[in-house]
C-alpha cells in the first residue's frame, strides 16, 4: 500500500471519530430485515454506492407501506358490558383466567350481544381453542339457547360444510345458583362487521369476489337442505384465519381467508312442521322468509362491495 493511501485512510478514520453521524458508505441506511419489502424494490447491479442512502429510504418507505396494509382488529373490553346486564336473569360474572365447564380456561373476552357474552377458551386437556357463547340465566334465553343448539345439532347430522361455522356442543354453567348455557363453536377470526368498521382500508377486488362466492356457497348449502338462516349480516359472517385471530390482510389479491356463516338462532326449516321437533321455531310464511333471506344476501354483498377501491 502506498504512503499516500495510508495517510488518506488515517484521515478518514479521524473524521469518523470526530463526526460519528457521518457514516461510511458501507454503513449508509441499514436495510430492513423484512425480505418481502426488499424483494419488491427494483435493483440495479450498476447502482453507485453513493445512492445507497436513497435506496435505504425507499426500502423503509416500502416497509411502512406494507405495514399500513395490515388490518388489525381490537376485541371488545369486558368493561364495555353494562353493569345492569349482570345479576338476576343476566350474564354470569366471568373473569379472564377463570375455569368454566370443568376443563376450560377463559383466555379473552371477545364481545357480547343481547343474550350472551362471547369468550375465547382453551381446553386444558387437549389444548384446543373454542369460542363460547355464554347465555343469560333468563328462562326465555335459556330456551332460545337450547333451541339454537338443537338446530345446530340437526345441521351437524345433515353434514358439515367448510363455509358454515362448526358447532361443538352445549355446556351447562352454574354461577351462584343460576344456570347458564354455553354454545361451543370452533374458534374463528373477527366478523366482517369488525373488519368493515374498524379499518379504512379497501378490500382487493379478488378478495371481495372470493368472499361473495363463499357466502353464496354457504347459503346454497343450507337452502338445499330446507334451512333458511334468516339473520345474514356482517356480524354473522366470520373470517377463519390463523391463530392470531385479530390480524389479517385483505388488501392483496393473494390474501387467503375462509368466510363462514354463523348464528342460526333465527333459522328455521321449510316444508316440515317443526312444532313437535323444534318448538322454538315457526314455519309460517316460509316463502316470504326465503325471499327475505335472499334479499339479505343481496344487501350484504352490496355492503361489502362498498369497500372496493375507486
Amino acid at each position: 500500500m502506498s504512503k499516500r493511501n495510508l495517510e488518506k485512510m488515517k484521515a478518514d478514520n479521524q473524521n469518523m471519530e470526530e463526526y460519528p453521524e457521518k457514516l461510511s458508505r458501507s454503513d449508509a441506511a441499514a436495510c430492513p430485515s423484512t425480505p418481502t419489502a426488499i424483494n419488491q424494490l427494483p435493483t440495479d447491479s450498476r447502482q453507485s454506492t453513493f445512492d445507497q442512502e436513497s435506496i435505504g429510504k425507499a426500502q423503509t418507505a416500502a416497509l411502512s407501506s406494507l405495514q399500513v396494509q395490515t388490518i388489525k382488529i381490537c376485541p371488545a373490553k369486558l368493561s364495555s358490558v353494562p353493569e345492569n346486564e349482570y345479576g338476576k336473569n343476566g350474564f354470569p360474572r366471568i373473569a379472564v383466567g377463570q375455569k368454566v365447564g370443568g376443563k376450560f380456561d377463559t383466555l379473552k373476552f371477545l364481545g357480547f350481544g343481547k343474550y350472551a357474552t362471547i369468550w375465547l377458551v382453551k381446553n386444558s386437556v387437549d389444548g384446543k381453542y373454542e369460542a363460547w357463547k355464554i347465555t343469560k340465566s333468563d328462562p326465555h334465553y335459556q330456551e332460545k339457547a337450547k333451541g339454537e343448539a338443537q338446530f345446530m345439532e340437526y345441521m351437524v347430522e345433515m353434514g358439515t360444510h367448510k363455509n358454515i361455522v362448526k358447532f361443538l356442543g352445549i355446556t351447562e354453567i352454574r354461577e351462584k345458583g343460576a344456570i347458564h348455557h354455553a354454545l361451543r363453536f370452533e374458534m374463528l377470526g373477527p366478523n366482517l362487521n369488525e373488519v368493515l368498521h374498524q379499518s379504512e382500508l379497501k378490500f382487493h377486488p379478488d378478495v371481495l369476489r372470493n368472499m361473495i362466492k363463499q357466502l353464496l356457497k354457504a347459503v346454497e348449502y343450507v337452502h338445499h337442505r330446507g334451512i333458511i338462516q334468516m339473520d345474514i349480516k356482517p356480524e354473522n359472517m366470520i373470517l377463519h384465519i390463523s391463530n392470531n385471530i385479530y390480524h389479517l390482510d385483505l388488501t392483496r389479491a393473494n390474501s387467503k381467508s375462509t368466510l363462514k356463516l354463523a348464528d342460526f338462532g333465527m333459522a328455521f326449516r321449510t316444508g316440515v312442521g317443526l312444532s313437535d321437533v323444534f318448538p322454538y321455531y315457526q314455519t309460517e310464511h316460509s316463502g316470504k322468509r326465503r325471499k327475505m333471506a335472499t334479499g339479505a344476501v343481496q344487501n350484504r354483498v352490496a355492503e361489502v362491495a362498498k369497500t372496493l377501491p375507486p
